[in-house]
C-alpha cells in the first residue's frame, strides 16, 4: 500500500526538482529561483556557521552531540541540547519564510541530515572539482577552459568573516591552497600556448590573493620577458627582493636570480651606438651622493668583480656586516616587533648611505642585517667608518629602542 503525504500546505523541494546555489567565497548565500538568503539577512553568525556546517557535510548524518561542540566552546551553555533545539527551529522557520519551502533538514534520532532529495552546488566544491576535471585534460585549450571558469569561482577566501572557527579556517588555507595551484597551473598553460598578455593578468591578480609566493612573481617576471617588457621585469624584481626581505627576511630564490640576470642580458642585447649608452647610464644615474645601494643579487656581482681585481692587483678590500638588535622583549612574530624592525631597518638605510662613501656599495642581506663592500677602506679606515655610522644612527634613532652590532671582515680572495 502506497502512502500519501498528508496535505499540511506545506511545500517539499524534492518535488519540485529544483537547485539550492550556495556561495561560500567571499560570503555566505543560497540561491533558489532568484530568492537569497545571505549571512547578512540572516542577523545571526550562530545561524550561519549551523546551516554552512550541515551543507558542507550534507552526506552525514550529524549527531546533536557533534553540532554543538561546533557551535559552543565548552562552558559558553548550560543547555546546549536545548539551544540547538531552538537556533534549528529559528533556521527552518527563516528558511521556510525566504523560499516557502520547509523540508531542507531532516530531525533524527539524536542526530540531524541534510535532506539529499534537495540538490545543492556549493561554489567551492564546483572549485575544486573543476581544478581536479583541468589536471586530467590533456587538450590545452580545453585546460584553459576549464581553469578559467573555476577562477570565475573564487571571488575571496572561504568565508573570510568566520575563520576564528577552527573547522571554517582549515576551509578557508585549504581553498587558497587550491586557488595558487589553479593560478600556477593555468599560467604554465598560457605560457605552453604563449598567451603571455593573459598570463601577465592572471598573476598579477593572484599577487593581489597572495603577494609572497615566489613562484607567482617568477611567473609574472616570465610573461614581462616574453613581451619585452624588460624595464617592468626589472621593476618588478626590485619591488620583489624589498618584500621578502621585509616580510620573511630572505634574499630571492635562485630561479628568481636567473630571471633578474635573463632581463639584463635583454637590455643589454638592445642594440645602440655609444653615445645612446652613455646617455642612457647618464640619465639612469641615481644619487651620487653617499654609497650605492643595491638588491643582494646586483651585490654579489659587484663583489665578485672586486674579488677579481683585488686578487689581480693583491689588496685587500674589506667587509662590513650591520645587525639590528632589540632593547625591548618582543615576540619575533608579533606586529610590534615587526613595526620596531621595519622602521629601524628603513632609518639604518638611510644612516648608511649617507655615511659611506661614492664608491661603498650596500644591500640587505636579511630582515635585519645590511652588508657592505668598503674598496677604498683599509681595516683602520673601516673601522672609523662602522663607528661613524653607529655614532650618526644612535643620534637620529633613539625612538627605536634598537642597538647595532658591527663586524668587519677582509674579503677572501681565494
Amino acid at each position: 500500500m502506497k502512502l500519501e503525504r498528508k496535505d499540511t500546505g506545506d511545500r517539499y523541494m524534492n518535488e519540485e526538482d529544483k537547485i539550492i546555489h550556495v556561495k561560500m567565497f567571499s560570503y555566505f548565500e543560497m540561491e533558489i529561483d532568484g530568492k537569497t538568503l545571505s549571512d547578512e539577512t540572516l542577523h545571526s553568525n550562530m545561524l550561519v556557521k549551523l546551516i554552512v556546517y550541515i551543507l558542507c557535510n550534507r552526506k552525514a548524518i550529524i549527531s546533536a552531540n557533534d553540532l554543538c561542540d561546533v557551535l559552543w566552546r565548552e562552558d559558553e551553555s548550560d543547555n546546549p541540547i536545548g539551544a540547538l533545539k531552538n537556533l534549528l527551529y529559528r533556521l527552518r522557520t527563516i528558511l521556510k519564510k525566504t523560499f516557502g519551502y520547509n523540508d531542507f533538514i531532516k530531525t533524527l534520532r539524536g542526530a540531524y541530515a541534510w535532506n539529499n532529495d534537495v540538490k545543492v552546488i556549493i561554489d567551492a566544491e564546483e572549485f575544486e572539482s573543476k581544478y581536479n576535471e583541468a589536471k586530467l585534460l590533456d587538450d590545452v585549450n580545453k585546460k584553459i577552459d576549464v581553469l578559467e571558469e573555476a577562477l570565475t569561482l573564487y571571488t575571496g577566501d572561504f568565508l573570510p568573516k568566520f575563520t576564528s572557527e577552527h573547522w571554517i579556517f582549515r576551509q578557508t588555507t585549504y581553498y587558497h591552497s587550491l586557488y595558487i595551484s589553479i593560478v600556477k597551473l593555468l599560467a604554465q598553460t598560457y605560457e605552453e600556448v604563449q598567451n603571455y598578455e593573459k598570463m601577465e593578468i592572471l598573476c598579477i591578480n593572484a599577487l593581489k590573493y597572495e603577494n609572497l609566493d615566489e613562484t607567482i612573481h617568477c611567473l609574472l617576471m616570465k610573461a614581462y620577458i616574453k613581451q619585452r617588457k624588460n624595464s617592468q621585469a626589472k621593476e618588478h624584481y626590485k619591488q620583489t627582493s624589498e618584500l621578502l626581505y621585509s616580510q620573511l627576511g630572505t634574499t630571492p630564490s635562485k630561479e628568481m636570480q636567473n630571471l633578474y640576470k635573463e632581463i639584463m642580458r635583454e637590455i643589454k642585447n638592445e642594440e645602440m651606438n655609444l653615445a645612446m649608452i652613455q646617455d642612457e647610464i647618464a640619465n639612469a644615474k641615481e644619487n651620487t651622493n653617499g654609497a650605492y645601494f643595491c638588491d643582494y643579487g646586483v651585490f654579489k656581482e659587484i663583489y665578485a668583480l672586486q674579488q677579481r681585481q683585488a686578487k689581480r692587483l693583491g689588496i685587500a678590500v674589506y667587509c662590513g656586516l650591520i645587525t639590528i638588535e632589540s632593547n625591548l622583549d618582543l615576540p619575533l612574530d608579533s606586529n610590534a616587533y615587526r613595526k620596531f624592525r621595519d622602521g629601524t631597518m628603513e632609518t639604518l638605510k638611510a644612516t648608511i648611505v649617507s655615511s659611506l662613501c661614492s664608491g661603498d656599495v650596500i644591500a640587505r642581506y636579511s630582515a635585519t642585517q645590511f652588508i657592505m663592500l668598503l674598496p677604498t677602506c683599509d681595516y683602520e679606515g673601516g673601522l672609523v667608518a662602522l663607528e661613524r655610522i653607529e655614532e650618526n644612527f644612535y643620534r637620529i634613532a633613539t625612538r627605536y629602542h634598537a642597538r647595532l652590532r658591527c663586524d668587519l671582515k677582509e674579503m677572501d680572495l681565494r
